[in-house]
């Protein structure tokens, strides 16, 4: 796309699906693990914009980066198959990149956003034939953001299209919205107010402009900020948690069972780390009626 005031490289003819691994420093990884999907209408894929750069920032933030070169032009169907598989292979690799199998989620651009809505609502079953020992492990993401999603409405209406709409129920993921008011904005809209019907948690934010396919490039638009956004939401459910967070809260989950001593906090750790392990550790016992707050 050279015509464009900040160029961007696309691909299409896509017949072949892979994923391509963007490991950050073994000394950084926190464990989240976040599976790119780039956007192109269902026919190209915009690789560069949604893709290279998505992972160089989830790189940067310690998150490990999967990026899915799904099958294009081809319907939605197919790149959700290959998306699933895709989620199926990390989460039996995870321990080869140091990867949570329960931190596991994805984000889709533009088109990229209708296959991410495709594998949150039709992952139990699969949508392909098992090939392998792989697919025993789940294809289901952890959380999902969508950035200016498309193919999600029927036309110009509110509303969701099929086989979307029937099948969406509070198992899905929490989720995370964004758009610009002068984009198509109702598929985020539609989306966001049918999942909250279904008590799935969801986030959104409709900036007032920006237009359609800013990626994560600055604009000089308050739009520009969304993954600052992004990263608040990401940290407030603990997928930014370090992994020192992430194995003590486990460790005390399991010392609640049995009549023995708690571990102790490790001396590693900080003041903040010890707020994040209780919060995550509230979490997992799903306990409502205790609230913390650091000091």
């Amino acid at each position: 796309m050279e015509n464009r005031p900040r160029p961007f490289y696309q691909i299409t003819d896509v017949s072949k699906p892979t994923v391509s691994v963007f490991l950050p420093p073994k000394e950084k990884r926190l464990g989240t693990a976040l599976v790119i999907l780039p956007g192109g209408g269902l026919q190209r894929l915009a690789i560069e914009t949604e893709g290279f750069e998505v992972a160089e920032w989830a790189v940067a933030h310690g998150i490990t980066a999967f990026m899915v070169k799904y099958r294009v032009p081809a319907p939605a169907a197919s790149g959700a198959q290959d998306a699933e598989r895709a989620i199926s292979l990390i989460r039996a690799r995870a321990k080869d990149w140091d990867i949570d199998p329960d931190s596991i989620g994805a984000i889709g651009f533009s088109a990229g956003g209708e296959v991410a809505a495709r594998i949150v609502t039709e992952n139990n079953p699969r949508m392909y034939e098992t090939v392998d020992t792989n697919d025993s492990f789940s294809c289901r993401p952890d959380f999902v953001a969508m950035i200016y999603p498309g193919g999600l409405t029927a036309g110009n209406s509110f509303n969701i299209k099929e086989p979307i709409n029937s099948k969406i129920d509070r198992s899905s993921p929490p989720m995370f919205f964004v758009h610009a008011s002068d984009d198509q904005a109702e598929n985020s809209l539609a989306y966001a107010l049918a999942l909250k019907r279904a008590r799935v948690p969801v986030e959104v934010h409709i900036y007032r402009e920006g237009a359609h396919g800013f990626g994560m490039r600055e604009s000089g638009l308050p739009v520009g900020g969304w993954t600052d956004r992004f990263q608040d939401w990401l940290r407030s459910l603990g997928f930014l948690d370090k992994a020192l967070v992430r194995t003590y809260a486990r460790s005390l989950q399991e010392g609640l069972k049995t009549a023995g001593p708690l571990p102790r906090f490790p001396d590693a750790g900080t003041l903040e780390d010890a707020f994040f392990a209780q919060k995550r550790l509230l979490r997992e016992l799903n306990d409502a009626t205790v609230g913390g707050y650091p000091g």
